[in-house]
């Protein structure tokens, strides 16, 4: 019967490593910081812009839906900030279109036709104006100008951006120094 035998230089070879040393282990993590270091910037500006595209979007569709309504009713239409206690935030926790039914410029929940409400943009967000309330004619014009200055809080900038309405309905953004 024949056995099984090993063969005598089987045991010369070194067994081959499955895993890394120190050293490149810390070339691989100071790459990795480095390209972080390059990435991580940019990737805030980039969720920066996202949120103030998406605000000045909404406010933008305010603006647009209430010109509709007021040509198509014949009336006038606002557009209000849900809560102008705030004199620093008064559009950022949200804002609402609707008809004056009761004719007193002022909305009341019981006595006025809301046509729809945009609920707060953002938490690190403040829009502030220099008015709480736009009022569209009949005619789709904005019976003054607004601007409306978007700040991000959440990272520590000083760009921020203007949306301005002028009395045509015409929207227009730039660029705002935050302070």
């Amino acid at each position: 019967m024949r056995t099984n035998k090993k063969h005598k230089n089987q045991f010369l070879v070194p067994p081959l490593s499955g895993g890394m040393t120190l050293v490149e282990l810390a070339v691989v993590l100071a790459i990795i910081a480095v390209v972080a270091g390059f990435v991580v910037p940019g990737f805030k500006t980039l969720m920066q812009d996202k949120r103030f595209n998406s605000a000045s979007s909404e406010v933008t569709r305010a603006v647009i839906l209430a010109r509709s309504e007021a040509m198509k009713r014949g009336e006038t239409i606002f557009i209000t900030a849900i809560d102008g206690s705030d004199t620093n935030n008064e559009w950022g926790k949200g804002f609402r279109v609707w008809l004056d039914d009761s004719g007193d410029s002022a909305y009341q929940a019981n006595l006025d036709i809301e046509i729809y409400t945009f609920t707060g943009i953002s938490d690190t967000m403040t829009i502030d104006s220099n008015a709480a309330q736009i009022q569209v004619t009949s005619r789709g014009l904005l019976s003054t100008s607004i601007t409306l200055s978007f700040c991000d809080n959440q990272f520590t900038s000083e760009t921020g951006r203007a949306l301005t309405a002028s009395l045509s309905g015409q929207i227009s953004i730039e660029t705002l120094s935050c302070t």
